[in-house]
């Protein structure tokens, strides 16, 4: 199912929503505010207005923190992938699983320095 939420990835002010609504409400809230849109061009003018009125103003609220600048603060994060490449074939005894673990511990603590022999 193509959502419309996901084609909204860059939009930083419906991404902040989606922290609460998850894609589904960013979706929703796209569908809405264009389904109000195409609803003032169906109604009589005299009920155009206050549509437009809504369709705009709904508009505008989800993108208001667009005019407000956001500082990235800078944090230095590494982060390491430990593939464990175990053989299928191999036996596990108590002893080996154990130091298997501490191996793949030591590496995802110091990447640079240690390297696991399968």
């Amino acid at each position: 199912m193509a959502l419309l939420g996901t084609a909204q990835i860059d939009n930083l002010p419906l991404a902040r929503m989606a922290s609460v609504t998850g894609v589904y409400g960013v979706s929703f809230e796209i569908a809405l505010v264009n389904t109000v849109f195409a609803a003032t061009m169906l109604v009589r003018r005299k009920r155009r207005m206050p549509l437009l009125v809504a369709a705009l103003s709904g508009a505008i609220a989800l993108q208001t923190t667009a005019l407000v600048k956001v500082e990235a603060s800078e944090v230095e994060a590494h982060a390491t992938l430990v593939q464990q490449n175990v053989p299928i074939e191999r036996r596990w005894t108590y002893g080996g699983y154990k130091r298997l673990m501490d191996e793949l511990s030591a590496v995802s603590r110091s990447p640079r320095r240690q390297r696991i022999r399968a």
